[in-house]
């Protein structure tokens, strides 16, 4: 029997490690990935620190939106995912924005890592 949840988790799992080795030598630390079908302009998004644990620390999410994804070529939903890892990398050794979500550090990233 076929486990359609797994799956389409566990390739996002695998493309998020995939890029992650590729694009940012490994130093993204993992974070919660999921997907929501809200109507909004955001086809994506990413939250510093959505996911509270037991100790206090936190885990960062990385939400796609499933309207998108199935409207776009899969190039295109690689593209947001890494596009949201960027919020991730900036976050954890950057300087993010305290009053909006791109700043020249996160587009100059953008543009280091060939997506502009």
């Amino acid at each position: 029997m076929r486990r359609p949840t797994p799956a389409q988790f566990a390739a996002y799992q695998q493309a998020f490690d995939y890029f992650n080795r590729l694009l940012f030598d490994n130093t993204l630390p993992d974070c919660m990935l999921s997907f929501s079908r809200r109507r909004s302009s955001s086809h994506t998004l990413f939250a510093a620190g959505q996911w509270l644990e037991e100790a206090g620390s936190a885990t960062p999410e990385i939400s796609l939106n499933l309207k998108q994804l199935s409207e776009d070529e899969p190039i295109e939903g690689m593209a947001m995912l890494v596009r949201e890892m960027v919020h991730l990398w900036q976050e954890m050794h950057g300087q993010p924005p305290c009053n909006g979500y791109f700043n020249r550090e996160w587009a100059e990233k953008m543009a280091t890592i060939g997506l502009i």
